[in-house]
């Protein structure tokens, strides 16, 4: 049982009631603490509720701090958790909606070496991709879900590595940044051993393939790579184009992602194009790649009929294969890679694939389960 307290108004911050009194209505019961900062929050003067949860820090089991800038949530942090251990904190999620607000602030921060510390039961941490922090922070020796999480560009990937091999416990692992698919360098490399990561996913376009491609993850077994980033203004660019850029990166990821985490079982590639399509799919769809793969999504990407064709018959161990807004396929195409296959083990699932009519559907559907949406 938990007591969930919220600020979000201004008088949240500057009244000290708002807080004591939940405190006090909370019965002693742990807290999940969620902290939206408002815009125009003057952060250069003294806020009460700083003051007070920093009371209670051996209380909080869950902490978000959702902030406009980087120095925001720098003060709360520090204000809250300095000098304080959070024998009960599992959670510490820190957001931001900009990016520094003093240039001169955008180097490394040393926040989190002294807050929050030691926290033994941290099991999920995240942080903003920029600006990192100057050392590994002590919290990251027990957290087991990693998230980077930047909405703007501007990103230091090299110092990030440093940070992922300092949680041995690592399992799940989270990239996002709005950077272009050009600032990727394929050659990059910085191989990093992450022994117990089970599931990656990385919403790039650009640097987050560098690191991915560097995982040495022997038991990594979903992936999830998104090549395009929803809110980035680009007027040149159709919907479709994102990925482009990607072409040589991504088949590079699938060459390292095969030799490396041959036991993948899950793989969804988003707006993500290969630099030789037929090649590169037929060497997933036909098990070559992954032999594990039991489970693949494709969305907006560039796999073609002629991939689906020379892999008809393939004695694979995929289970199930979901096609969205892929207009190079056809029925004709599908029907060919189903050859050998039955509804009783493979599942097909179409949604706004141009080349695929609601008659094709239902053919489909005479040779294995057919999901439409």
């Amino acid at each position: 049982m938990t007591s969930d307290l919220h600020l979000n108004q201004h008088t949240h911050f500057s009244d000290p009631e708002y807080v004591r009194l939940h405190l006090k209505n909370s019965g002693g019961v742990p807290l999940d603490i969620t902290i939206t900062l408002p815009e125009d929050l003057s952060y250069d003067a003294d806020i009460s509720a700083i003051g007070e949860l920093g009371k209670v820090v051996d209380k909080i089991k869950s902490l978000t701090i959702d902030a406009p800038y980087h120095e925001a949530w720098q003060k709360f942090v520090s204000g809250i958790g300095e000098g304080h251990a959070a024998p009960l904190l599992e959670r510490l999620v820190l957001t931001v909606r900009g990016d520094v607000n003093n240039l001169d602030n955008n180097g490394p921060f040393t926040t989190l070496s002294t807050a929050f510390t030691p926290s033994p039961k941290l099991i999920h941490l995240q942080l903003p991709a920029w600006p990192l922090p100057a050392q590994p922070p002590p919290q990251l020796s027990t957290v087991t879900s990693l998230a980077f999480d930047t909405p703007f560009s501007g990103l230091d990937i090299p110092a990030i590595f440093p940070l992922i091999q300092a949680a041995p416990h690592l399992q799940d692992f989270t990239f996002k940044a709005v950077d272009m698919g050009a600032e990727s360098d394929p050659d990059y490399s910085n191989i990093t051993s992450v022994p117990q990561l089970r599931s990656a996913n990385v919403t790039t376009p650009g640097f987050g393939l560098d690191l991915l491609g560097n995982f040495d993850a022997p038991l990594l077994t979903e992936v999830r790579l998104d090549g395009y980033r929803d809110g980035i203004p680009d007027a040149v660019w159709e919907e479709d184009d994102w990925g482009v850029d990607l072409t040589q990166p991504a088949s590079k990821i699938l060459s390292h992602l095969s030799a490396r985490s041959p036991g993948i079982r899950r793989l969804e590639l988003k707006y993500v194009q290969f630099e030789q399509p037929k090649e590169d799919f037929k060497r997933i769809l036909t098990g070559q790649a992954l032999p594990a793969l039991e489970e693949l999504i494709l969305e907006r990407t560039n796999i073609p009929d002629a991939a689906l064709i020379e892999s008809a018959g393939s004695n694979s161990s995929l289970k199930k294969l979901e096609l969205r807004n892929s207009k190079y396929v056809s029925a004709s195409g599908l029907r060919a890679f189903l050859q050998g296959r039955s509804g009783a083990d493979f599942a097909l699932s179409l949604v706004g694939c141009p080349g695929i009519s609601q008659e094709d559907i239902q053919s489909l559907s005479k040779i294995v389960t057919v999901e439409s949406k």
